[in-house]
């Protein structure tokens, strides 16, 4: 499924490839004890122009919270090519890597160690690529970062509030919840 609005401009689609951060439980906000590891999964939404699949996306992290990345897994199964937190990272992927069944792709995880100062952690621009992403007819095309839903809180709530995923009602660890 995907967003599609009419620009009464010129009464053409306007395609939402918007670009969401969630934590492990589905959320935009994680509450972390100081020492703790937490997972930041960064996650192409609503596709438009990239409901036939993606190959390459760039982009990067703006992170205010106390800690270090300890590992990144690029989920399109491809290179990753960059600075995380710096200049940002082209990741790429083997093959065209489609939505799932709820219209998402998971771009990239990121491990981090939290020493207990909270902050933000946000997808931004890639200083040298732009919010792009190649679709897998090698066109290239822009990401939709004007959402709240692209910024994460550790330890604090995000300036858009906190929010659970639009899918995290069927993740397997709601599955489980309704067992305990």
């Amino acid at each position: 499924m995907f967003a599609v609005t009419v620009s009464s401009a010129f009464a053409n689609p306007v395609w939402n490839d918007e670009v969401v951060v969630e934590f492990s439980d589905g959320q935009n906000c994680v509450w972390p004890h100081p020492g703790q590891v937490i997972t930041a999964r960064v996650v192409l939404t609503e596709p438009g122009y990239a409901q036939d699949g993606i190959t390459a996306f760039a982009f990067r992290i703006d992170r205010t919270f106390g800690g270090f990345v300890v590992e990144t897994r690029n989920l399109l199964g491809g290179l990753m090519i960059g600075s995380l937190e710096s200049e940002g990272v082209s990741v790429g992927a083997a093959t065209c890597v489609t939505p799932d069944g709820q219209g998402r792709i998971p771009i990239v995880e990121i491990d981090y160690f939290y020493d207990g100062m909270p902050g933000l952690l946000s997808v931004l621009w890639h200083v040298d690529e732009g919010a792009t992403f190649v679709d897998c007819d090698q066109n290239y095309h822009t990401w939709y970062n004007d959402s709240e839903r692209n910024v994460g809180g550790v330890g604090m709530e995000p300036p858009g509030g906190c929010y659970e995923s639009p899918v995290a009602e069927m993740s397997w660890g709601a599955v489980k919840a309704l067992y305990r």
